[in-house]
Order: structure tokens, then sequence, then C-alpha cells
């Protein structure tokens, strides 16, 4: 962890995308934004990344079509163990298609791909409760 990894008051969020070549940038997106990043490749993965890491998990960021755990299911089985994390899905399928794969039609926000860095940070913020970046 690096020193600005124990920022007081950082919010951590819980990224789960399947393609690394996108993980990596949304990875960077989000700690540019200010935020503690805990990265995964899949839902198993991210699931474990969940049950040891100690602090709080202020938001999963999951694409929607993984193998494997789907991103609903990652974040059904996340909210067993930690309830009141919000979620944002992203994924390059339309919505008629990610519905087909369980995304809810409450409860979560979706957004298409690709998204750009400025889209993201800003509803990462709404959903946390922090002002918008400039």
């Amino acid at each position: 962890m690096s020193e600005t990894d124990r920022v007081i008051g950082r919010r951590t969020i819980l990224l789960v995308e399947d393609d690394s070549t996108l993980r990596d940038v949304l990875l960077v997106i989000l700690r540019r934004g200010g935020y503690h990043v805990l990265a995964a490749g899949d839902g198993a993965s991210a699931l474990a990344l969940a049950s040891t890491y100690g602090g709080s998990i202020d938001l999963l960021v999951s694409d929607v079509v993984m193998q494997g755990l789907s991103g609903p299911a990652t974040w059904e089985q996340l909210l067993q163990d930690r309830p009141d994390v919000p979620v944002i899905f992203i994924s390059g399928y339309d919505r008629d298609v990610i519905r087909r794969h369980g995304v809810p039609e409450s409860g979560a926000v979706f957004m298409q791909k690709p998204v750009s860095a400025s889209a993201l940070l800003a509803r990462v913020a709404e959903i946390l409760g922090q002002p918008a970046p400039p």
C-alpha cells in the first residue's frame, strides 16, 4: 500500500473487470480521482478480496458479463457480508442484454462502455455523496 493509500478519509472502491486492459484504465482513473481501489479480474477474486479487506468498501464498480460470477451475482454475494454497498455496473452491451444477465431495475446504476473518466468520476462522487470533481 502506498503512502497515498493511507490518506485518512479515503473512500474504497472494489473494481471488477475481466478485461485486464480496461481494468488497468479504470484503476488509473479511479486512483487519480482520489479513491483507494481494490481491483479484481472476476467475481470470485473480488469476493475473496472483500472478505480479507479489513476496511470498509464504499462502492462496487463491476462489469456485467464475465466468466464465472456475473457482476450482478457478485454484488448479490457481496451484499450478504456488506449490505450497504452501492454498485455501478458498466457494460458494452445495451440495456436489454444486461437485463437478461440479472442487472436489477432499481438499486443499481448502469453506465454504458466506453465510459469517460469525467462521467465515471462524477457518478462515483454522486453515489458517495461527495462534491463533483472539477
